[in-house]
Protein backbone atom coordinates (compact mmCIF):
# COMPACT_ATOMS: atom_id res chain seq x y z
CA UNK A 1 0.00 0.00 0.00
CA UNK A 2 1.31 3.43 -0.92
CA UNK A 3 1.24 6.13 1.77
CA UNK A 4 -0.94 9.17 1.19
CA UNK A 5 1.08 12.23 0.27
CA UNK A 6 0.07 15.24 2.29
CA UNK A 7 1.42 18.78 2.28
CA UNK A 8 3.90 19.73 4.97
CA UNK A 9 2.18 20.41 8.30
CA UNK A 10 -1.24 19.11 7.20
CA UNK A 11 -4.47 19.56 9.16
CA UNK A 12 -6.44 16.34 9.65
CA UNK A 13 -9.98 16.16 11.04
CA UNK A 14 -11.16 12.91 12.68
CA UNK A 15 -14.97 12.84 12.82
CA UNK A 16 -16.66 10.58 15.38
CA UNK A 17 -20.31 11.52 15.86
CA UNK A 18 -21.69 8.41 17.48
CA UNK A 19 -21.28 6.64 20.78
CA UNK A 20 -18.79 6.72 23.63
CA UNK A 21 -17.20 3.43 22.53
CA UNK A 22 -16.68 4.76 19.01
CA UNK A 23 -14.75 7.72 20.38
CA UNK A 24 -12.69 5.42 22.59
CA UNK A 25 -11.79 3.23 19.62
CA UNK A 26 -10.49 6.24 17.67
CA UNK A 27 -7.62 6.80 20.10
CA UNK A 28 -5.37 4.19 18.43
CA UNK A 29 -6.29 5.68 15.04
CA UNK A 30 -5.29 9.16 16.19
CA UNK A 31 -2.01 7.79 17.53
CA UNK A 32 -1.30 6.02 14.22
CA UNK A 33 -2.04 9.15 12.21
CA UNK A 34 0.35 11.17 14.38
CA UNK A 35 3.10 8.56 13.96
CA UNK A 36 2.64 8.56 10.18
CA UNK A 37 2.38 12.36 9.95
CA UNK A 38 4.25 13.82 12.94
CA UNK A 39 3.91 17.41 11.68
CA UNK A 40 0.14 17.13 11.27
CA UNK A 41 -2.29 19.15 13.35
CA UNK A 42 -4.96 16.59 14.23
CA UNK A 43 -8.39 17.77 15.32
CA UNK A 44 -11.45 15.75 16.34
CA UNK A 45 -15.17 16.40 15.98
CA UNK A 46 -17.18 14.43 18.55
CA UNK A 47 -20.68 14.35 20.04
CA UNK A 48 -21.26 16.34 23.21
CA UNK A 49 -20.77 14.14 26.24
CA UNK A 50 -17.94 12.10 24.70
CA UNK A 51 -15.26 14.81 24.69
CA UNK A 52 -13.86 13.68 28.05
CA UNK A 53 -12.34 10.61 26.41
CA UNK A 54 -10.15 12.81 24.20
CA UNK A 55 -9.36 15.49 26.77
CA UNK A 56 -5.63 15.57 27.37
CA UNK A 57 -4.79 13.46 24.31
CA UNK A 58 -1.30 14.70 23.35
CA UNK A 59 -1.77 13.77 19.68
CA UNK A 60 -4.71 16.17 19.27
CA UNK A 61 -4.29 19.90 18.86
CA UNK A 62 -7.99 20.43 19.68
CA UNK A 63 -11.45 18.94 19.51
CA UNK A 64 -14.93 20.30 18.86
CA UNK A 65 -18.20 19.01 20.31
CA UNK A 66 -21.41 18.66 18.33
CA UNK A 67 -24.77 18.97 20.09
CA UNK A 68 -26.72 16.02 21.44
CA UNK A 69 -28.86 13.84 19.22
CA UNK A 70 -28.27 11.55 16.27
CA UNK A 71 -26.51 12.70 13.13
CA UNK A 72 -28.82 14.83 11.03
CA UNK A 73 -31.64 14.43 13.52
CA UNK A 74 -33.40 15.87 16.47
Amino acid sequence: MNPIRLPSSPRILVVVLQRLGDVLLTTPLIRSIKRAYPDAAIEALVSAGTEGILAGNPELCCFTCRGHGPIGGA
